[in-house]
């Protein structure tokens, strides 16, 4: 779990270790993780997601075999407006070919029109004279769902399944057999 936007010993952080090296124990895990955290930071902008994208990246570039299997869901909950676009364009771009899904969940009043031009609803994300090779993000703002959990957890989970088959697809990966 990482935590982006900080400011740690007098310096900005746009991509923090949250978790101990052990990892965390579910979903109580990660919200001790949290808290354990965020008590010992300051909250701070700018507002850049490339730095975590990469980071999350280079974990999912560890397990592209047939006998890995892995998908990764990078899930990013924010209360800001994007401030690094072009980046988070390109590192986007760069992570379409690999087991990753990104979800960003835009909480509270911000401006998160821009969120909506990462997700490739209408088309697949380019930038720079690149394109993406599968759609792998998802925007949902939060105040949209609020009073619906279930609305909520439908938009926000509803195109991980097809993001993860397009990749199995595009590897051209089939089922490993059941383990014993």
């Amino acid at each position: 779990m990482f935590g982006f936007g900080a400011k740690i010993d007098d310096h900005p952080n746009h991509c923090f270790a949250m978790t101990p090296p052990e990892g965390a124990d579910g979903v109580d895990g990660m919200i001790e993780a949290y808290r354990n955290v965020v008590s010992g930071v300051q909250l701070w902008g700018p507002t850049n997601f490339a730095p975590t994208i990469a980071a999350a990246s280079q974990i999912a570039s560890q397990f592209q075999t047939q006998e890995s299997q892995k998908y990764f869901v990078l899930l990013i909950l924010t209360d800001g407006v994007i401030t690094d676009i072009d980046q988070t364009k390109a590192a986007i771009i760069a992570a379409s070919h690999l087991p990753l899904s990104i979800i960003i969940v835009g909480v509270g009043p911000a401006d998160f029109t821009d969120m909506n031009l990462l997700d490739s609803d209408d088309g697949f994300l380019s930038h720079g004279g690149s394109t993406a090779v599968r759609d792998i993000v998802q925007f949902v703002p939060y105040r949209d769902y609020a009073g619906s959990p279930e609305k909520l957890a439908r938009a926000t989970l509803g195109e991980v399944p097809g993001q993860m088959l397009s990749f199995f697809k595009s590897v051209h990966f089939s089922p490993n057999p059941p383990r014993q």
